[in-house]
C-alpha cells in the first residue's frame, strides 16, 4: 500500500486520485468500526441510495452512496481499478478536470442506475464507486483516442477490450449495477472529452 501512494502522489503528483483512494478507504473504515455487519439498513443510514430516496429529495445520496462499499472485496476491486487507470487519467487530463469527470460521471452512473430500478420496480440498495470509477475508464479511452489510439501503455484497442470484458462480467454476475457502470462510463467519455476541448481553447487563445 505505501508502494501504492508513493507511486500516485510522489512521482506523478496525482493528487485527486490518492484522495480519492483516501476518502473511501477512510469511510470503510470509519463505517467498519461503528457496525461491522454492512447490511442495508446501516448501509442506507450512511448514504446508501435507492429510487425512492430520490424521490423524496435526499439528492445528496447521489454523491454519499458513491464512497460506501457493502464489503472489503467490493471495495478493493474498486480503489485498485481506480489506482490502476486513475493516475494515467489525471496526469493527462489535469486534476481539475479529473475531479469533475469523476463526481459527475458517478453521480449520472447513479441517476441512470435508478431511473432502471425505478422503471422495473425494484426496490435496490445501492452503493459503490464503480459508476465514477467507469466513468474514469470512460475518460481514458476519450484521451487515448485523442492521442492517436495510444497513451503510455494504453492503447484504444487495450482499453475496449478492457471495457467489454468488465461489462460482461458485470451482466453475468450477480449484484452488480451495470446501468451504474454504462452510465459512469458514457458520462465520462462525454465529461473528459468537453474538458479537455475547454483546455485546448484556452491553451490556443494563450499562444
Amino acid at each position: 500500500m505505501k508502494n501504492l501512494f508513493d507511486l500516485v502522489f510522489k512521482k506523478y503528483k496525482c493528487y485527486a486520485t490518492a484522495v480519492f483512494l483516501l476518502i473511501n478507504l477512510a469511510v470503510f473504515l470509519w463505517m467498519f468500526l461503528h457496525n461491522a455487519a454492512f447490511d442495508t439498513l446501516y448501509m442506507y443510514d450512511c448514504g446508501a441510495m435507492t429510487p425512492d430516496s430520490l424521490k423524496k429529495g435526499d439528492y445528496y445520496r447521489l454523491i454519499t452512496s458513491m464512497f460506501l462499499h457493502f464489503d472489503l472485496q467490493h471495495l478493493g476491486n474498486n480503489m485498485l481499478m481506480l489506482a490502476a487507470i486513475g493516475s494515467t487519467t489525471e496526469r493527462y487530463m489535469g486534476t481539475l478536470s479529473f475531479v469533475l469527470v469523476y463526481l459527475f460521471g458517478g453521480i449520472a452512473g447513479n441517476l441512470f442506475s435508478a431511473w432502471n430500478y425505478t422503471r422495473i420496480g425494484e426496490h435496490v440498495v445501492a452503493a459503490g464507486a464503480s459508476g465514477a470509477v467507469f466513468a474514469v475508464i470512460g475518460g481514458l479511452l476519450c484521451l487515448v483516442l485523442i492521442h492517436k489510439g495510444r497513451l503510455e501503455n494504453f492503447t484504444t484497442k487495450k482499453v475496449m477490450v478492457f471495457i467489454v470484458l468488465i461489462l460482461y462480467q458485470g451482466f453475468t454476475t450477480e449484484n452488480v449495477d451495470n446501468y451504474a457502470h454504462a452510465g459512469g462510463l458514457a458520462a465520462g467519455f462525454i465529461i473528459g472529452a468537453a474538458c479537455m476541448a475547454v483546455k485546448h481553447q484556452l491553451n490556443r487563445r494563450e499562444r
